[in-house]
């Protein structure tokens, strides 16, 4: 399975199970919280988990078309086995939209 068959078979459970294309409701289901800070200008959101708490953090400065975007990105990371995920302290996911 190619890495963009991989994603697209992940993206489709999920939408499946939770009934929704909607990010945020996806979240809201898997208890992954969103918070919105000033990140400047070089990273748009990262994801980390932190005492038990997973976590999406997501750029004010960018628009909410692209924070949707971001959310949808970020999903995948506590919905992967073979990603690590990070506290903050140890590394930020840059992402570039």
């Amino acid at each position: 399975m190619t890495s963009i068959d991989y994603i697209a078979d992940v993206a489709d459970k999920l939408t499946r199970k939770f009934d929704t294309r909607n990010p945020y409701k996806i979240c809201d289901a898997l208890d992954v919280r969103i918070r919105l800070k000033d990140l400047g200008t070089d990273i748009k959101a990262y994801y980390f988990y932190h005492s038990r708490i997973r976590n999406i953090v997501l750029n004010t400065r960018v628009s909410e078309i692209i924070r949707r975007i971001l959310v949808a990105h970020e999903l995948g990371y506590p919905n992967n086995d073979e990603i690590p995920t990070y506290s903050r302290h140890d590394a930020f996911h840059v992402v570039g939209v």
